[in-house]
């Protein structure tokens, strides 16, 4: 299993404050198939990365970070989401945080599960092109098409904030989607907080590896952005998903975008806020 290195000194296993986790499943996709192998790919595109994030001013080596590589998942749906969400639960039990890479967009469903049963309240907040609001797809009330809608029954329609969506089916609460410029006067200090990062909703032109792309999406420098914000504003972020890349579309960037995004949302979020 190829490790983190050489971004990590630690170990693998659970030596580290925050926890890196595979999650290969892609079973729920409604286009594009090949997310089950992103995990593995973007360790390999983190090879090509500098640990230094010049935007935060802080350097990935040294953190106490590990990867517990990736998960067993067995073949139905439904159990991929029981599994993560009782691993998430144990992780965040003994006061990890966590960065799940996936996978389609359904693991979000499994670890949201998770984080409620370790945390008395939750928000989520999703960089998503799509609403994800279908109430079922294809025959799956588990579709990555839904991922949205399952969020607002586990944690609240309340809980729950989408930015970068331009993508709608033509019934959805439209208060659930806002613009990425309001993110700023939306956060909610001191409350456990769950990033969703589809990345789709950045445009194709940045990264086109994904399994459902869509024109007009953000820029790399805007969800970054949006990283800061959340930061400076105190939002206490427990946990962060990374989702939907097909490795296999591309020669190899879109991974490399995924990998130093995850490393700017490991050293601006899950290393600079308190657990609540």
């Amino acid at each position: 299993m190829p490790s983190w290195q050489p971004f990590l000194e630690a170990k693998d296993g659970l030596d580290g404050r925050v926890v890196i986790v595979g999650m290969p499943w892609d079973g729920s996709s409604s286009f594009r198939r090949g997310m089950r192998h992103a995990p593995d790919a973007i360790r390999i595109a983190s090879h090509s990365l500098e640990s230094y994030s010049h935007i935060f001013r802080l350097d990935l080596r040294g953190f106490e970070v590990a990867d517990l590589g990736n998960m067993l998942l067995p073949q139905s749906h439904e159990g991929v989401i029981d599994a993560i969400s009782s691993l998430i639960f144990k992780l965040h039990s003994q006061g990890k945080r966590t960065v799940c890479i996936g996978g389609d967009h359904s693991v979000t469903v499994g670890i949201v599960d998770g984080l409620l049963k370790a945390y008395k309240e939750l928000r989520v907040i999703v960089f998503d092109a799509h609403s994800d609001w279908r109430d079922e797809y294809d025959g799956s009330r588990l579709s990555h098409a839904c991922t949205v809608r399952r969020l607002t029954e586990l944690v609240g329609i309340d809980n729950v904030l989408v930015f970068g969506a331009r993508s709608f089916v033509g019934d959805e609460p439209m208060g659930l989607y806002r613009d990425i410029s309001e993110l700023p006067w939306l956060v909610t200090p001191n409350v456990p907080t769950h990033i969703s990062i589809d990345l789709d909703v950045l445009d194709p032109s940045i990264i086109s590896a994904v399994s459902n792309p869509e024109p007009n999406g953000l820029h790399f420098h805007e969800l970054v952005g949006a990283i800061q914000k959340l930061r400076i504003r105190g939002c206490c972020i427990n946990s962060v998903d990374v989702v939907e890349l097909c490795p296999q579309l591309d020669f190899g960037t879109s991974a490399i975008v995924a990998a130093r995004l995850i490393v700017e949302c490991i050293l601006g979020l899950l290393l600079s806020t308190q657990v609540g």
